[in-house]
């Protein structure tokens, strides 16, 4: 008897993503015009197909429970999917994107400090556009969603966001030709809940099935508007910023929300780091060194632990300071506004 495996899950869901968009994209309806009750309708009936492909899932009652469970969930991220697209003026342009050296359009390379070429191989989930303000958003697929850490991808400990927004601005560069600014990298959960039996219609149960799917990331604050214009104050249930009742951007210390310049400023030491780990392998420093931030470690979860035999009592972590959002924006040179953001100034017409 074959035993699905997490990694079995996460392609599951991957494929269903990537089928439901297609069926969308081809509806007499499209985005626009889709409900709720269609999608839901909709991403079972894609769901029940590619189930039936896969005799796996009914070849034990565990993996017909599994298929039970991850059904109801992705049939909630389907309605999520859907209020983002609908709520906002991004809307989906590129599905399971390919990077890497097979295509001249999308190979993402450049040179290190000793002159080696260093090219980077790897899959965009979903890239989403708004077409008139020439903005683009990277949206990952994850079948279990945490908060973004600034001073992860600062110091190097989160590179695949970063590795994504170059790749996606590769992308767009050579197929649109125009150059596209980055309003968002963002985490799209796939697995929140238990699944809800029909469509959230009643505002209260869309808050609470937009909060079990809440997205993390980084949101660039001029474009809030662009990704939902209806919302004018409080804490948004599925992008989780906060606008005050003047209309502010408020708790600007956590949350998705950065200053201009901050995105690409990450991305640029994303790619100074990979730059560095490439320059290091070359030069045949491959020491074990983990890191600690304050009383963080990896080594405790790290599979590896058999392997390298670090010993904490005989050497030494390699240490981190851990930082605050507004540390690493300091850190990077970039400041918010002197005066607080505004969203009514921010909103543009649809």
């Amino acid at each position: 008897m074959y035993r699905i495996e997490p990694v079995d899950l996460g392609t599951f869901r991957h494929e269903v993503m990537q089928r439901l968009f297609g069926r969308i994209d081809q509806a007499t309806s499209g985005w626009a015009g889709m409900t709720a009750a269609e999608i839901r309708s909709l991403a079972s009936q894609v769901i029940k197909e590619l189930a039936h492909s896969m005799p796996v899932f009914s070849s034990s009652g565990r993996n017909s429970f599994l298929l039970e469970i991850v059904s109801g969930q992705l049939i909630d991220a389907a309605e999520v999917q859907l209020y983002m697209v609908q709520a906002g003026n991004f809307k989906p342009w590129g599905l399971e994107l390919k990077f890497g050296p097979d295509d001249q359009s999308s190979q993402l390379s450049w040179s290190s400090a000793k002159g080696v070429q260093l090219q980077l191989v790897g899959r965009i989930d979903r890239i989403d556009l708004a077409q008139q303000h020439k903005l683009f958003a990277v949206i990952d697929y994850k079948s279990r969603v945490v908060p973004v850490r600034l001073d992860h991808i600062y110091h190097g400990l989160a590179l695949q966001l970063g590795c994504y927004l170059l790749a996606a601005r590769k992308i767009l560069s050579e197929s649109q030709g125009t150059r596209w600014h980055c309003a968002a990298v963002l985490l799209a959960g796939l697995a929140g809940g238990v699944g809800r039996d029909e469509a959230s219609d009643d505002p209260k149960q869309r808050k609470g099935l937009l909060a079990d799917y809440k997205y993390r990331g980084l949101i660039d604050s001029r474009y809030l508007q662009q990704f939902d214009s209806s919302h004018q104050h409080g804490r948004h249930p599925l992008f989780g910023y906060f606008i005050n009742k003047e209309g502010q951007v408020g708790d600007l210390g956590r949350g998705p929300l950065v200053p201009a310049g901050a995105i690409d400023a990450l991305a640029g030491c994303v790619q100074q780091h990979i730059t560095t780990i490439a320059d290091k392998i070359l030069d045949g420093d491959v020491q074990v060194q983990p890191y600690r931030s304050g009383t963080q470690s990896p080594c405790p979860v790290c599979d590896y632990l058999p392997v390298c035999r670090f010993d904490p009592t005989q050497s030494r972590y390699r240490g981190l300071e851990s930082l605050g959002k507004n540390e690493v924006l300091a850190a990077l040179n970039i400041a918010w506004p002197k005066k607080d953001v505004k969203v009514t100034e921010q909103k543009n017409k649809r």
